[in-house]
């Protein structure tokens, strides 16, 4: 690319993210803090999808999809890339193709047969519970995360002090505002927070600026990346879900197949109403 095109480029990105990305003199250029911190976490986030790329492959036209759900704002365990390339290896027909959807969305897509499997939590309402066979591979704690920024925040701090103050619940896609009050009306009431709609704080990014910032405290899984970025402290809330693979009870043998394959993973359950089939 000329000098031209790559600093229209960068211009378009910063305006893009609302931050400035690097620091530019006449005899230099290097990134500013933002900008350290976006590539720090970006390239966390291509070595994961690159790994499930590889692990998948890419071995021409498929002969059988494999359509895969993996909970959005999640990071890819590795049980899925390794598993997923292990089953790809010994069914060669068989092409996974793998996206990421609100929990609510995967359930309505495996209701309606759009998903072969998925990699979600569960809610204990969910329909899935009766109508779906599932593995649980861990249990997902949901925290609050805020950041050393924020005024609540000091070597006293508990996670009461957060009652009725404001918290801003992310999402990639605006449909899941409806269903965070939904699933979480327990753990927001609790504490008194108002829930502020995902539209104005639409990614990872801008929600950890908001974080960096102390605008704001932010509810999600402990296996959420926010969690793992640097500045990040979380407290727990007492609220329990779990995490586990799902597949349709009307699924073809190889997609039972490849359930089984996380059979090696599955804990057992903690409450006498939940059991996996």
């Amino acid at each position: 690319m000329s000098r031209q095109a790559v600093s229209k480029k960068i211009l378009s990105l910063e305006e893009r993210l609302g931050t400035t990305l690097f620091d530019r003199t006449t005899n230099m250029i290097e990134l500013t803090v933002e900008g350290k911190l976006y590539l720090d976490f970006f390239n966390n986030a291509a070595q994961d999808f690159e790994a499930l790329a590889e692990a998948i492959g890419n071995t021409g036209a498929p002969a059988v999809p494999l359509l895969i759900g993996y909970e959005l704002g999640l990071i890819i365990d590795k049980k899925v890339i390794e598993n997923v390339g292990a089953f790809k290896s010994q069914r060669v027909n068989t092409e996974p193709q793998i996206k990421r959807y609100d929990p609510k969305i995967i359930e309505n897509k495996l209701l309606n047969g759009e998903l072969n499997i998925a990699f979600t939590t569960i809610p204990a309402h969910s329909k899935i519970y009766k109508d779906f066979p599932y593995i649980i591979l861990e249990y997902a704690e949901y925290v609050l995360v805020t950041s050393t920024n924020h005024p609540k925040v000091n070597e006293h701090t508990r996670l009461c002090d957060f009652n009725k103050q404001k918290a801003v619940y992310w999402n990639m896609e605006h449909e899941d505002d409806n269903a965070c009050r939904k699933h979480f009306t327990a753990a927001w009431s609790d504490l008194g927070i108002t829930v502020i709609p995902s539209i104005q704080c639409s990614s990872i990014s801008s929600a950890y600026t908001e974080l960096l910032f102390g605008n704001a405290i932010i509810l999600c899984s402990t296996k959420n990346e926010l969690c793992t970025l640097p500045g990040i402290i979380t407290y727990p809330l007492p609220k329990t879900e779990i995490f586990g693979c799902i597949w349709s009870p009307g699924a073809s043998p190889d997609i039972k197949a490849f359930a089984e394959t996380f059979r090696q993973y599955e804990i057992s359950p903690r409450s006498p109403n939940l059991h996996s089939e």
